[in-house]
């Protein structure tokens, strides 16, 4: 049994009220819960899912998230759905538990051919972004074309090449 609603003798039960779930463990899916529901953001279902289950790589698809999952009269398993998402693992390993722990990856977005700084070293001023570039002894700014990496630590470059220091 994975749920059992905590009701108690003499609540009253509505009819089709959800009260126990019972779970296969021959056919486990991974959950990843989140904190945050912006960090959902970019995931669909069917995208590939790397997972690192006990140092062995294994592959997954996302099955299930918050917006695809079933909805349910019941407060605990909607705040869950609400954020988590849900995946399908392959040649899962017969050691495997209900609540193991696992790595997760799931890649949203892929850029080719960029240049990625920390996002305090672009600066902008009057609304032109540009990088502080270290040519010989001297500063030049270099202007920096950003690419959109929303909710992201990381900002893309156009224009600047990799041999170049920044500053």
């Amino acid at each position: 049994m994975t749920y059992i609603d905590p009701i108690k003798q003499g609540d009253p039960v509505t009819a089709y009220k959800q009260l126990v779930t019972v779970s296969d463990p021959k056919r486990m899916k991974l959950v990843y819960e989140v904190m945050n529901v912006n960090d959902l953001i970019g995931i669909q279902v069917g995208m590939d899912a790397d997972v690192k289950f006990k140092n062995k790589a294994l592959k997954g698809k996302v099955v299930q998230i918050p917006a695809t999952a079933p909805q349910s009269d019941v407060k605990a398993i909607a705040e869950k759905n609400a954020k988590s998402v849900v995946i399908s693992v392959e040649d899962l390993p017969p050691e495997a538990a209900i609540g193991n722990n696992a790595d997760l990856t799931i890649v949203t977005e892929k850029r080719e051919n960029v240049l990625v700084i920390p996002k305090v070293g672009l600066r902008t001023y009057l609304g032109r972004d540009y990088v502080q570039v270290l040519e010989g002894r001297a500063a030049r700014k270099s202007t920096w074309r950003k690419a959109s990496f929303p909710l992201r630590k990381w900002r893309s470059a156009k224009g600047l090449r990799k041999a170049k220091r920044s500053f």
